[in-house]
C-alpha cells in the first residue's frame, strides 16, 4: 500500500495517538497518551526493523545490494499470492523445493495447499539478515498463526535462489531454540489478559527482534564468535527428531485454526452482523463517507481517521485476515496483500444482544519491531493487579 508523502515521513510520530483510549487498564483500561509518547520519545529504543527501514544500500555483495535482495523477496511475495506452487518453484534449488514440499504436507493437512501458501505469503510479515557475501536469511513471520519459515538465499547466475527453507514457532525464535513451547498462538494468548490492541504488535515485535538477535545482519560466520555458538545451540535442537516432530504438530494446529477462524466468519450466522458492518465501514472509507464512520465509532480517535482519509482508496480494499471473539467483543483485523505489515482493526462489542462498533485502529509492524521491549514494559504495566 503506498501512503502519501505526508503520511508516510510522520506515520511514526503519530503511531502512539492511535492505542489511545484502548479501554484495557488497571483502573479503565486506558493505555494513555503520555505512555505512549514515552515510547515514542525513548532513546534506546531496539531497531529490529522489516525490509522497509534497513539500512540503505548495505552491501551483501559486490554489485549487489541490500535493497535489491529485498526488492528480489517483495516480487517473490507477491508472485506467491497468485501462484504460490509455480513461483516457489522458480525461486527455489532442488533440495529447498524438497524444504517446501515438507512444510506443506505438515502445515496443510485440512486446507488446500494453494489456499493455504496464498493466506501465508499474503498476510505474512518479513525481514532479511545478510549473513555472509552470498548468504542471506529471510524470516517469513505469520502472526496469525505464531509460525515461522526462516529461508536461505543465495545470489546465483544473475538471480536470488532459496537454497534451503525450515518451518519455526515463534516460540522457538522468541525462546532462542529453547522449549517448551504453548499450542496458542502468542498474541491470542495475551489477548486473554491484554487487549489485542497491544498482543499483536508484541507477539511480531518480540519475534522480529529475536530473529535479529539470532541472526544479526553484517556479521561473519566465524568459528569462535559467540553468533557461531548461539546460532549452533538453535540449529542442534531443531533438529532433534522429538522437538521438530511436536513443533510441526503444533504449526499445524495454530495455521489450521487461523484458518478456520476466517471460514467460520464467513459462514457463520452469528457473525453475520459483523461481516455486514465490517463490509458497511469498508465501503464508507472507500467513497469517503467520514461524517457517517465519525458517527458509527465516536470513540476513535482522529488521527485514525486523518490516516484513512488521506489513503481511504487503499484501505477501502483491505481485506479481513484474522478474526477473535471472545464472549463480548469481536476484534477484526484487516491488511492489504501489497503491504502486510499494515494492519486495520476494527473493535466490536456487544452490550444486551445488540453490538457497536467501539474503535477502529492502525497497526504497524514496523512500530511494533522498533519498540518491542518498550511495548512489552507497557504491558507489565497495564497488567500489574
Amino acid at each position: 500500500m503506498k501512503f502519501n508523502n505526508l503520511v508516510a515521513a510522520s506515520i511514526v510520530l503519530f503511531l502512539f495517538f492511535l492505542f489511545t483510549g484502548t479501554g484495557f487498564s488497571k483502573e479503565d483500561g486506558k493505555v494513555t497518551r503520555e505512555q505512549w509518547q514515552k515510547i515514542i520519545n525513548s532513546g534506546d529504543a531496539k531497531k529490529s526493523l522489516p525490509p522497509q527501514t534497513t539500512a540503505k544500500n548495505n552491501k551483501t555483495m559486490p554489485g549487489i545490494s541490500q535493497q535489491q535482495l529485498i526488492e528480489a523477496v517483495k516480487t517473490f511475495r507477491l508472485e506467491a499470492i497468485v501462484e504460490p506452487v509455480a513461483t516457489i518453484k522458480k525461486y527455489s534449488s532442488v533440495s529447498n523445493l524438497q524444504d517446501f514440499t515438507g512444510i506443506e504436507n505438515a502445515l496443510f493437512t485440512e486446507t488446500p495447499p494453494d489456499v493455504g501458501w496464498k493466506y501465508f505469503f499474503a498476510t505474512a510479515t518479513y525481514t532479511v539478515a545478510p549473513l555472509t557475501t552470498q548468504t542471506h536469511i529471510v524470516l517469513f513471520y505469520h502472526p496469525w498463526s505464531d509460525i515461522a519459515i526462516i529461508t536461505i538465499w543465495q545470489y546465483e547466475n544473475k538471480q536470488f535462489v532459496m537454497n534451503h527453507a525450515e518451518l519455526f514457532l515463534g516460540d522457538y525464535i522468541r525462546q532462542y531454540g529453547q522449549i517448551p513451547f504453548e499450542v496458542q498462538p502468542l498474541w491470542e494468548r495475551e489477548s486473554a489478559t491484554i487487549t489485542p490492541l497491544l498482543a499483536v504488535p508484541l507477539a511480531v515485535g518480540e519475534t522480529l527482534v529475536a530473529f535479529e538477535n539470532i541472526f544479526p545482519a553484517r556479521v561473519k560466520l566465524e568459528n569462535n564468535s559467540p553468533f557461531a555458538k548461539q546460532r549452533n545451540i538453535f540449529d542442534k535442537n531443531s533438529e532433534n527428531k522429538e522437538i521438530s516432530k511436536s513443533m510441526l504438530a503444533a504449526a499445524n494446529l495454530r495455521f489450521e485454526r487461523s484458518i478456520t477462524a476466517l471460514i467460520r466468519y464467513e459462514q457463520d450466522k452469528k457473525l453475520e452482523v459483523y461481516r455486514d458492518a465490517t463490509s458497511l465501514i469498508l465501503a464508507g472509507i472507500k467513497s469517503g463517507d467520514f461524517n457517517d464512520l465519525k458517527a458509527t465509532i465516536p470513540q476513535t480517535p482522529q488521527e485514525t481517521f486523518d490516516l484513512i482519509k488521506a489513503n481511504n482508496k487503499e484501505f477501502g480494499v483491505f481485506k479481513v485476515v484474522s478474526v477473535l471473539r471472545t464472549p463480548d467483543d469481536c476484534f477484526v483485523f484487516l491488511s492489504h496483500p501489497a503491504d502486510p505489515n499494515n494492519v486495520l482493526l476494527f473493535w466490536f462489542q456487544t452490550d444486551k444482544g445488540k453490538y457497536g462498533l467501539r474503535q477502529a485502529y492502525f497497526i504497524n509492524h514496523i512500530f511494533s519491531a522498533s519498540y518491542a521491549s518498550q511495548i512489552r514494559d507497557l504491558v507489565a504495566k497495564v497488567s500489574q493487579p
